[in-house]
């Protein structure tokens, strides 16, 4: 990731074959904070989505590659997280009815009131990045489920030291998971626009369920100080100086 892909509000994908709606809303958007790539159709589009990731596509409808939304329907095949914001200038029954099965956010009707599709593209963008977020964390946890059960297929295999050695990976595991699930609910937090005490936004310096989080890392810190003479390990070690770090922080 580049220096401006870090800085970007989020990553948007803009499909249309009219070339004036498509130059001046990426321009506006990227004004506006946004990385933005455009396509003049379905095909062109569906390359950069096979080598790109986008938090949300804005895609027209009557376009070639895109009969009876079939773009738009390999597109979120292509990434289940991509949400679609469709823009036409023919609204129609049967269109509106197919985004229905789609993960379509929003459908709006050219010409398009650029404050009004700005925040849209705000809301969507959060809720796709919420759901990226949402679905590592769902790999991650299926991920320490099936390691889980290798750590106890070790314990009941009456091997000498099995107990201690899969102990051992089990606080590995353990301590691993809950490192990536405290970095989830950090990013979780800093996209969701959560009002604290006072109608202040709950940001990452400033929120109230920061201090349960704090809290757990110090448990966590705890553990691993109590039970490093009965675990010698330099990777529990590692794992704990970098807890610290956390909270020192």
């Amino acid at each position: 990731m580049n220096h401006e892909e870090a800085e970007a509000l989020g990553r948007l994908l803009i499909v249309d074959d009219e070339p004036t709606f498509l130059l001046s809303t990426a321009e506006l958007l990227r004004r506006n904070g946004y990385l933005v790539h455009s396509a003049k159709d379905g095909f062109e589009a569906l390359v950069r989505l096979e080598t790109n990731t986008y938090d949300a596509l804005i895609s027209d409808i009557i376009m070639p590659g895109n009969e009876d939304l079939e773009f738009v329907r390999k597109a979120t095949q292509l990434d289940p997280f991509l949400l679609v914001i469709l823009v036409t200038a023919y609204p129609a029954l049967p269109t509106a009815i197919g985004a229905i099965q789609l993960p379509v956010e929003a459908y709006m009707v050219k010409p398009v009131n650029f404050q009004e599709l700005l925040e849209t593209v705000h809301r969507v963008v959060k809720n796709s990045q919420i759901r990226r977020v949402l679905g590592a964390s769902q790999e991650r946890l299926e991920l320490w489920n099936r390691r889980l059960q290798g750590v106890r297929a070790k314990a009941s295999s009456g091997v000498r030291d099995g107990n201690q050695n899969a102990a051992l990976d089990f606080l590995r595991l353990a301590v691993g998971n809950l490192a990536g699930t405290l970095m989830d609910m950090e990013t979780l937090l800093d996209l969701i626009d959560v009002p604290a005490e006072g109608g202040q936004p709950c940001t990452i310096q400033n929120c109230p369920r920061m201090t349960n989080c704090r809290q757990v890392i110090g448990e966590c810190v705890d553990v691993l100080e109590k039970t490093k003479t009965a675990f010698k390990s330099r990777a529990l070690a590692n794992v704990r100086s970098q807890l610290e770090g956390l909270l020192r922080e």
